[in-house]
């Protein structure tokens, strides 16, 4: 039986040479078979447009190397919707403000796949897609950013969240390994997806089999396993043409727990392992034997995206340094200092969380004190945990 590491090494020497061959889509490791996959036999897939017209030239299997032809054809995942979360989080749906010259479908959209910290500064940005966020040559850094993604007739009015920040595409080149994204968000959106919660670190080791989930704007939460990683695949891009994109993760869906992993407006959904770690985001579909109800994905790795963008998925322990007034009274306004507040979910004094805050910045949250009286330690909630315990007296 074949190792996974050794068909990784062999498909790397083949990729190019194959992808070059008309007809060819994609190339990688994973099980041979899709029907009934044995996540402990694999081998390397060659994917072609139709295994009925198999085009001439392909690497013959051998004993050591077992090769295997499959139907593949991954497209992007956009469709508009119209769902309203605030705070801001992963999971929804997004798209850029400005309208694109395409009378069917003058505006685009796609999934925010989450809500995640700078790694060179104390911001939150929006993750997903280049095609969600920036679309086209003419996107540029400023360009405002809109959830829910405007309707047939444009966007609806106060839906701006942030503007495109920065992205990694092969814009004038013919080969990467992302598609993807972000744009600035406001203090104290959610750093939870809807129905997968907070998302704690990555996840590199991946194997053939290995349970994952996603939550998109279309389809909601669907479950799929690994059937192949370091993919290499020919995807048409809107407006570039076809691109290559290596060492991408295919993922099917986990029957029954869901009859399709992905559908169009899923492009930029993250995802998580089991742990709700990070393990790819997203960015195209295959309709599998050529059913639209029936979609797998096609993700970038996760290590790849954060290496090319300035962000992480860790996050700080919320502490408390001060606190302004030193005390006060049901309803009064208080300034709470410190550190980790960026995504804050909650404040509570004692047992009592407060109905009105505003996270400021990274380091300040002003707050209602709420109807809680007597000695009661202040803490702040956010993706990293609850911390603080800043002793205040609440008179009524």
């Amino acid at each position: 039986m074949a190792d996974v590491e050794a068909l990784i090494v062999a498909k790397e020497a083949m990729s190019d040479a194959v992808l070059d061959i008309q007809g060819v889509v994609g190339i990688g490791v994973g099980v041979r078979d899709d029907e009934s996959p044995d996540f402990t036999d694999p081998a390397i897939r060659i994917f072609v447009e139709d295994v009925n017209d198999i085009p001439p030239g392909l690497p013959a299997a051998t004993p050591d190397v077992p090769v295997v032809i499959l139907a593949r054809k991954y497209v992007n995942l956009q469709l508009p919707d119209t769902y309203l979360h605030r705070p801001v989080c992963g999971g929804s749906s997004v798209g850029p403000e400005r309208s694109f010259p395409n009378p069917a479908a003058p505006y685009v959209s796609g999934t925010l796949g989450a809500i995640v910290r700078g790694s060179q500064a104390d911001v939150l940005f929006g993750l997903s897609n280049f095609h969600v966020l920036g679309v086209d040559s003419q996107r540029s850094t400023n360009d405002q950013v809109i959830q829910p993604e405007a309707t047939t007739i444009g966007p609806i009015p106060g839906t701006r969240i942030g503007q495109l920040a920065q992205w990694d595409f092969p814009e004038s080149a013919t080969e990467a390994e992302v598609d993807a994204a972000i744009c600035s968000v406001p203090p104290g959106s959610s750093g939870s997806i809807i129905d997968v919660g907070v998302v704690r670190g990555i996840n590199t080791q991946l194997s053939l089999g290995m349970s994952v989930r996603k939550r998109g704007k279309t389809t909601g939460l669907t479950y799929g396993l690994v059937l192949g990683v370091s993919e290499d695949h020919n995807v048409d891009q809107l407006g570039y043409g076809s691109k290559r994109f290596k060492h991408q993760i295919e993922i099917k869906p986990d029957f029954p727990q869901s009859l399709y992993f992905s559908q169009e407006g899923d492009s930029g959904s993250l995802v998580v392992d089991d742990h709700n770690a990070a393990v790819g985001l997203l960015f195209a579909g295959f309709p599998y034997k050529g059913d639209y109800l029936n979609m797998w994905g096609l993700a970038n790795p996760i290590a790849s995206v954060v290496a090319k963008l300035p962000i992480t998925f860790d996050w700080p322990l919320p502490a408390i340094t001060s606190v302004a007034p030193q005390a006060g009274s049901v309803g009064q306004s208080l300034t709470l200092g410190g550190v980790g507040f960026l995504a804050a979910s909650s404040v509570d004094f004692g047992t009592t969380s407060a109905r009105q805050f505003d996270v400021v910045s990274d380091g300040q949250i002003t707050v209602e004190i709420p109807n809680n009286v007597g000695l009661q330690l202040i803490s702040v909630t956010g993706p990293g945990g609850t911390g603080g315990g800043w002793p205040f007296v609440v008179a009524p």
